[in-house]
């Protein structure tokens, strides 16, 4: 019965100066659960990225196909960064009238800021050039004439998008959001000018 009491004496006086409860001596600090979550860390350092994407353009009704790389700079709070990237696009349309293949290379600006856990928002622009390859019917009193005519050229564009991110891991992001596209006027017909919906993958290293 003393040796009992003298042993139950030891271990509460263990516990207490360990400054710990109970429950928590008796459970491995390997399997407690912590706190900090990978995809809160996402906005808090730098580094290269890569990342691929497809949009679907609305008036055009075509998928626009998009891949970048870039740098993000973090900011100093850790829930903010800003990132400049450059980003090659590419996009085919086919109809009765012709033909158009266009390439736009354009260097972009983005922010973004914290929203909510590992939901962020961003917005950015960009500018740049599209090369684009075209080839239309000619047209005689409003009747095809089944000749077509090809041309090469090269067009100023610039976009601008918003949208949102999730970060599933400090370097691995998910985003989605909208994008429009314009562009001076091709050969002899007008520009590009559209709004576009689209998400895509991004790797930061």
């Amino acid at each position: 019965m003393r040796t009992t009491a003298l042993l139950t004496l030891v271990a509460s006086a263990s516990l207490g100066f360990a400054g710990e409860s109970p429950k928590a001596a008796l459970i491995p600090a390997a399997v407690i659960p912590q706190t900090s979550s990978g995809c809160a860390e996402c906005l808090k350092h730098s580094g290269l990225f890569l990342g691929a994407g497809v949009d679907y353009f609305f008036d055009a009704e075509e998928e626009y196909y998009n891949g970048r790389a870039g740098y993000e700079w973090a900011g100093k709070s850790g829930n903010y960064t800003q990132s400049l990237f450059l980003e090659v696009g590419w996009m085919d349309s086919d109809s009765d009238f012709g033909s158009l293949e266009a390439v736009p290379v354009t260097l972009n600006y983005e922010y973004k800021r914290a929203l909510f856990k590992c939901l962020n928002f961003y917005v950015g622009a960009g500018a740049g050039v599209a090369f684009v390859d075209s080839e239309f019917q000619e047209y005689k009193d409003g009747k095809p004439t089944g000749v077509f005519n090809s041309d090469d050229d090269s067009v100023f564009v610039i976009q601008a998008f918003a949208g949102l991110t999730y970060c599933i891991t400090e370097s691995v992001e998910l985003y989605g959001g909208v994008r429009y596209l314009w562009s001076d006027d091709i050969g002899q017909g007008d520009g590009f000018d559209d709004w576009s919906i689209g998400g895509g993958l991004r790797v930061k290293f």
